[in-house]
């Protein structure tokens, strides 16, 4: 059992030893010339984000132009209605000035009816029967 044990923990120890590999050693051109590289990505990286902030930047001046029309929009929308109340109060003005008119006439020949009707019953039966005296 001990023979096991020992056996078990030996193999296991090899292989992790033996997986362990040298890398190979990168010469300071190599190294200058990776950085290189990424620094260059780097550069297009930024390069990128600043397309993305513009790009947001275009949009959002966009948004600020549909809502300045959005505006002129409310307030003709506004002005219309207001123009359209205007006009119905003074077009309104004649007709009730001709109908008041019209009503005071229409009084003072139903009083010349009225007293017509005290010296004529058949008038005064037909003003009765229209609820008129």
């Amino acid at each position: 059992m001990v023979l096991i044990l020992i056996t078990t923990l030996f193999v296991g120890t090899i292989e992790t030893v033996l997986a362990y590999q040298k890398t190979a050693s990168l010469t300071d051109k190599e190294i200058i010339e990776r950085l290189t590289r990424l620094e260059e990505g780097q550069k297009g990286l930024n390069k990128r984000f600043d397309d993305v902030n513009k790009r947001f930047d275009d949009v959002n001046k966009r948004i600020d132009m549909l809502a300045n029309l959005m505006y002129v929009i409310i307030a003709g929308i506004f002005g219309l209605i207001g123009f359209v109340v205007w006009d119905r109060k003074t077009a309104m003005k004649p007709v009730r000035e001709d109908i008041s008119k019209v009503e005071s006439k229409v009084d003072r020949f139903l009083a010349v009816l009225r007293a017509l009707a005290e010296e004529d019953k058949r008038v005064a039966e037909i003003l009765k029967r229209f609820n008129l005296l």
